[in-house]
């Protein structure tokens, strides 16, 4: 058995709670204030069989990906009496840090 702890934005965590659920995997939403990695993330831990983990780790890293945003923005010129000029930058989005762990003893107490 592997435990899969994967740490993405808050909004895509809880996406993947629903669906990870649904599939039948034991998955808990850790919110986080200050964040492991960066505030308003979510770290989702997942228990999935050995057979299971690639399979997971693709859907993760399909739902998960980084996207590029291109951004316009508006920076004054080198002369105070110069107009603004526009630039066009690009933002990463998305992502995921994904920790894999062996688990040796599993156990569920009802």
């Amino acid at each position: 058995m592997k435990l899969i702890f994967a740490v993405t934005e808050r909004a895509l965590a809880a996406d993947l709670l629903q669906d990870l659920s649904g599939r039948g995997f034991p998955v808990t939403l850790i919110h986080e204030e200050g964040g492991f990695l960066v505030a308003g993330q979510g770290t989702l831990m997942i228990g999935v069989p050995d057979g299971a983990a690639d399979l997971v780790i693709r859907h993760l890293v399909e739902r998960c990906g980084t996207t590029m945003q291109p951004v316009d923005s508006l920076i004054p010129g080198a002369d105070p009496t110069e107009y603004l000029i526009r630039e066009q930058s690009v933002i990463v989005q998305g992502g995921m840090s994904l920790f894999v762990l062996n688990v040796s003893r599993f156990e569920r107490i009802t």
